[in-house]
C-alpha cells in the first residue's frame, strides 16, 4: 500500500513537472524564438535579400509608406502569422 502511494506520487510530480516545463517553453521561450525570427525575415525582407515564394511579402506597404512603418508592418504581419498578435 505504501509503495502504491510513492509510485503515484512520483508520477503526479514528473507529470507536474512535465507540464510547467511544457508551459514554460511554449509561453516564454517560443514566443521569443519567433519574435526574433520575424525580426530576421523582415530585416531580410527589408533589404530585399529573402522573398520566399509562398511568404506574403505586402510590397505595397513598403512602396506606400516606406520607412520605418514598412518595417512595423512587415515585422508584425510576421508576428501575425506565427499567431502571436491579432
Amino acid at each position: 500500500m505504501n509503495k502504491t502511494i510513492i509510485t503515484i506520487s512520483s508520477i503526479v510530480l514528473g507529470l507536474a513537472v512535465v507540464v510547467i516545463i511544457g508551459a514554460f517553453y511554449w509561453f516564454q521561450i517560443r514566443p521569443g524564438q519567433i519574435r526574433k525570427e520575424c525580426w530576421s525575415y523582415t530585416q531580410r525582407t527589408i533589404n530585399g535579400e529573402d522573398l520566399t515564394p509562398g511568404r506574403f511579402v505586402p510590397d505595397e506597404i513598403a512602396v506606400k509608406y516606406g520607412g520605418q512603418k514598412a518595417i512595423d508592418d512587415f515585422y508584425n504581419n510576421c508576428l501575425r502569422e506565427h499567431g502571436l498578435e491579432k
